[in-house]
């Protein structure tokens, strides 16, 4: 499977990331976890110590980028934009070269 993100100079200049959402993602990208992988899924727990909140986050292999992302909270669900929790998973995806070793990763 190849697992397709945003570079940190990607969310850095996309005027559709929030400044506080990707703040919030700096603090909160090493408590992401990989919940279970499939042929066609990954799913992550993303953790905000601050607020004590836990939210699921799902990569769909099948569907095209952006909307093979997918986050259970409620900015996401609204504004159909990457949340803090979405981007907590990019940062360690591009941080953190142990993390996901078997995938592919492709940085957009």
């Amino acid at each position: 499977m190849e697992i397709k993100f945003l570079s940190i100079k990607k969310i850095e200049s996309n005027p559709d990331v929030s400044r506080n959402s990707y703040e919030a993602a700096k603090r909160m990208w090493k408590d992401v976890k990989v919940d279970y992988i499939t042929s066609r899924h990954i799913g992550f727990t993303a953790t905000d110590k601050l607020y004590n909140t836990k939210h699921s986050i799902i990569y769909f292999s099948e569907r095209k980028f952006p909307k093979s992302w997918n986050c259970d909270c409620r900015w996401h669900t609204l504004k159909g934009k990457f949340c803090k929790h979405i981007l907590a998973v990019f940062l360690r995806l591009n941080k953190d070269p142990f993390f996901l070793k078997t995938i592919k990763k492709t940085p957009l």
